[in-house]
């Protein structure tokens, strides 16, 4: 892989598929992994972007009761919360970030690039009550992007959260990020 290759962490895949996953998984489903590439009882290290994006959109599947968006923003908010709840150390740090505040503490955890090697964020107008959020990457999935910020904000104490995009250009995209 070229040193500017974007990568997807293994964190991030078992967090997504071992655990955020682990009701939803099929045996079909693990065979189309693997078939990506990704031997999810032998994770490497890193995945490139494509492989990664290419499996959430399978991951799309595994709830046929949605629409493909709806579907998406579900595999983000997933991914976030077993992120959380299953890496060492997470946990912990999300209360002390909680005494930051709401807002400045989504913005040091969605400025954490522990999970890709890609992906810039930035901040724009924000109230006590939102935050709009910009991704530099997203690819062609803006709404797990979404999904994920969904998961992110009640570890903060944020109530009611929701989350809109406002722009995509290319592959980066605008958040509105909100909460009462």
């Amino acid at each position: 892989m070229s040193a500017d290759a974007k990568l997807i962490f293994k964190p991030v895949l078992e967090a997504m598929y071992v655990h955020g996953l682990s009701d939803r998984m099929t045996p079909a489903f693990r065979a189309k992994l693997t078939s990506l590439g990704i031997n999810l009882d032998k994770l490497l290290p890193g995945y490139a972007y494509d492989v990664w994006e290419r499996s959430v959109l399978e991951a799309v599947h595994l709830f046929p009761e949605l629409d493909a968006k709806a579907a998406l923003t579900e595999l983000g908010r997933r991914m976030c919360v077993a992120t959380i709840e299953h890496i060492p150390g997470a946990t912990t740090l999300m209360p002390m970030l909680r005494v930051l505040g709401i807002t400045r503490a989504i913005k040091r955890a969605l400025k954490r690039g522990t999970s890709e090697n890609f992906n810039q964020v930035t901040f724009g107008a924000e109230t006590p009550k939102s935050l709009e959020v910009h991704m530099s990457f997203i690819g062609a999935i803006p709404d797990f992007a979404k999904g994920t910020q969904l998961g992110l904000v009640p570890y903060f104490g944020a109530k009611e959260p929701a989350c809109s995009i406002t722009k995509v250009e290319g592959q980066a995209a605008t958040f509105l990020l909100t909460w009462s």
